[in-house]
């Protein structure tokens, strides 16, 4: 449903901003783009300076994006097995308690 505000207030819509706006990280790569990419060299130019001077994180970030990131593993224990015996019914368990008195008879 259209309100004419151009705000869609469609529930597939959830956000409720207007047809065709671009998203955050849209905007953002399409700032970092302008000029050729010209601040995308100024921002790898400052990360690579802090991992010089010592700082991990950026020294990580660079690693990650030149390499990739490491492949994480998770260890899985397996827990032990209970293993559950359905005897059926009542019935069963009489006939094996007057078994137990006959043989301690």
């Amino acid at each position: 449903m259209n309100t004419g505000n151009g705000l869609d207030k469609n529930p597939q819509n959830r956000r409720n901003k207007p047809k065709g706006a671009l998203n955050w990280s849209t905007r953002i790569r399409m700032y970092l783009e302008e000029n050729e990419g010209a601040k995308w060299k100024q921002i790898i130019e400052a990360v690579t300076a802090k991992a010089l001077d010592g700082d991990v994180r950026a020294a990580e970030w660079l690693a990650d994006r030149t390499e990739g990131r490491p492949q994480q593993t998770i260890e899985m224990h397996q827990a032990p097995t209970i293993e559950i015996i359905d005897y059926g019914s009542n019935e069963y368990l009489q006939a094996q308690s007057a078994n137990d008195e006959e043989g301690s008879n």
